[in-house]
């Protein structure tokens, strides 16, 4: 569940993210750690020093938005 709420809060953004926005965003008691080591371990997000926290592609980035439920996108948004 950590893994697929980070990797939403970054798909959503749209944007890279800091490992402190994706936190915040993700939740306070998430271990984001080991929820991004898990998501890089399957190329599903990148991380880069310049940049931050990324969807490794834009496809990963359009298929978890679209699988989203209308409520569940607003719910992040609002966020």
């Amino acid at each position: 569940p950590e893994r697929r709420v980070l990797l939403e809060a970054l798909a959503v953004s749209g944007r890279p993210l800091s490992v402190s926005e994706a936190a915040r965003a993700a939740s306070p008691e998430a271990d984001v750690q080991a929820a991004l080591d898990g998501l890089r371990d399957t190329r599903l997000v990148r991380a880069t020093a310049a940049a931050g926290l990324t969807t490794y592609h834009d496809r990963v980035r359009e298929t978890v938005v679209a699988h989203l439920p209308a409520d569940a996108l607003r719910a992040w948004h609002l966020r």
